[in-house]
């Protein structure tokens, strides 16, 4: 099951930290999805900055530093609430702070409007554009990948109103399979025993 015959659609949306040294030569169709945007300023500017800390956990790929999607979506996250609070921070009159326990039923009346300053906002995160509606993100892009000889490519992408969009065709219907030459060995049976 390591040959041209067979295609595998990975879900995991860090292909690129796996070894596929042993699928690379044989032609396997491997598609996967990438949610990180490697090609966004955004991303570029903070690869810049942690390669500049002595323990950053960023993951070489082919050389290249790589954030893996969990850090990235961890990263938009922070930075999605630091904006919504930002925004609500802004209008003095809305912010007030008190310390709260969980062990009390009393809520913090600001919640609510933090969770709309959220809902409502846009950032640029490391995953693309980060929008909420009704809390759940809304509105990403993900990359198609497929293994080819030389490395994991991107060859399109999926978004939710525009649906696929391939850039790279060939890349599913390839026709140009490697000449592969095979060489059958037989063995003539000795005539003594077939007697």
């Amino acid at each position: 099951m390591n040959d041209h015959r067979y295609h595998y659609m990975f879900t995991t949306f860090d292909l690129e930290t796996f070894d596929l040294e042993d699928f690379r030569y044989n032609s396997v169709n491997i598609t996967a999805f990438r949610l990180v945007d490697v090609d966004s300023k955004l991303y570029l500017e903070v690869i810049d900055h942690m390669q500049k800390l002595q323990h950053n956990g960023l993951e070489k790929i082919n050389g290249v530093p790589y954030f893996k999607t969990e850090s990235a979506l961890i990263y938009d996250s922070v930075y999605s609430f630091a904006s919504g609070l930002h925004s609500l921070h802004s209008d003095a009159n809305k912010f007030n702070v008190k310390n709260l326990s969980c062990s009390s039923d009393q809520v913090w009346e600001n919640g609510l409007l933090l969770y709309n300053n959220i809902n409502s906002g846009s950032t640029d995160g490391l995953t693309g554009n980060v929008i909420f509606v009704e809390g759940r993100r809304s509105k990403f892009k993900l990359d198609i990948l497929k293994l080819k000889q030389e490395r994991i490519e991107k060859v399109g992408y999926w978004e939710p109103d525009v649906g696929v969009n391939i850039s790279d065709p060939t890349a599913f219907y390839d026709s140009n399979i490697a000449n592969i030459t095979l060489v059958v060995m037989t063995r003539e049976k000795d005539r003594a025993t077939l007697a």
